[in-house]
């Protein structure tokens, strides 16, 4: 929250990166960050989830913030590709949800 709203102060008093950015976009950027960032790095830190689903989200996280594996698709070649990974996450803690 408070980094959303520092951005948003930035962004619209010194617009660095083009124009200002609406309440919105704000809101969005804020659930996103936290949706892709925040919610897996706390998961992957809370011991009292088994060891394979935090390290399951520990590899999300290492998607998300490292590589562009996770992210928006361009093309249907690319969409194919960056389903695999999230899917694959997916069917290895499948045992560990029942």
């Amino acid at each position: 929250v408070v980094a959303t709203a520092a951005f948003y102060w930035v962004q619209n008093r010194f617009r660095p990166v083009g124009g200002e950015i609406s309440v919105p976009k704000l809101l969005w950027l804020g659930y996103a960050i936290a949706l892709w960032v925040v919610m897996p790095a706390l998961l992957a830190a809370d011991g009292r989830i088994s060891r394979p689903l935090r390290q399951a989200f520990a590899v999300l996280l290492i998607l998300v913030l490292l590589t562009k594996i996770v992210g928006p698709c361009y093309g249907p070649g690319s969409a194919n590709v960056k389903s695999v990974c999230p899917a694959a996450i997916v069917m290895c803690c499948r045992p560990l949800l029942r």
